[in-house]
């Protein structure tokens, strides 16, 4: 298991480094975690938990091995568009896995954001602008269910959502970065002193001066704090 404290700010990105258990061919890397692993990265709006199965293998296209746990990004990285009669509030941005590279995975991998529960969720892949919004409830919080039902690509049809108490939770085969955010029916009336907009703030996180990379030699090994 690997636990980030809220002494490291949320913005700093901590790397887990398997390049040297990672084996590339002609087109990926794949990288196969033996045991399961499990990120916590405790911030002070919002902690976010990723699960990764045992014997789950990631693949990416020009990946180096290097592992991005939970980091926090600003509102401002994804533009969110609305659907009509709604207005839209961004509410947390986290990446994971790569800035530059998408990962997808052959099992399930659960993303739990603490206190989002009744929220909505997507994803931006990287290397582009668009936001796809995850439309679909899981039909369980189950290792089972995601593991038939999800497909390895960057589609809606590559994650799928639930609540699970106060939290959210998203299934998904790929990691990118997600966006937590709500909508609010728009006012189809004006009152008679004149319409109004109102909408949620953003918050603008203060970036790190330099990354924590944690090495992992053999990924059955656990990280010595």
């Amino acid at each position: 298991n690997v636990t980030i404290p809220s002494s490291f700010t949320s913005t700093t990105e901590v790397t887990l480094n398997y390049s040297l258990v990672s084996e590339s061919n002609d087109t990926a890397t794949n990288v196969t975690i033996g045991t399961n692993l499990n990120l916590t990265r405790y911030a002070s709006t919002v902690n976010y938990t990723v699960q990764i199965p045992a014997n789950t293998t990631i693949t990416g296209i020009g990946w180096t091995g290097s592992l991005v746990v939970p980091t926090a990004k600003a509102t401002s990285v994804v533009t969110i568009t609305a659907p009509d009669g709604y207005t839209e509030t961004t509410l947390q941005v986290v990446e994971i896995g790569s800035s530059t590279v998408n990962l997808t995975f052959d099992k399930g991998v659960k993303l739990l954001f603490a206190g989002q529960a009744n929220k909505s969720v997507g994803f931006t892949a990287a290397g582009v602008t668009t936001f796809t919004a995850i439309g679909a409830t899981c039909d369980s919080d189950t290792q089972a269910n995601a593991d038939a039902n999800l497909t390895s690509d960057l589609t809606a049809t590559g994650a799928c959502m639930i609540d699970s108490g106060d939290d959210l939770v998203v299934w998904t085969k790929h990691f990118t970065k997600f966006a937590t955010y709500s909508l609010t029916v728009s006012s189809s009336t004006p009152s008679s002193s004149g319409s109004s907009t109102s909408g949620g703030s953003s918050l603008d996180y203060v970036y790190p001066d330099v990354p924590l990379v944690v090495t992992l030699p053999e990924p059955d090994l656990p990280v010595q704090n």
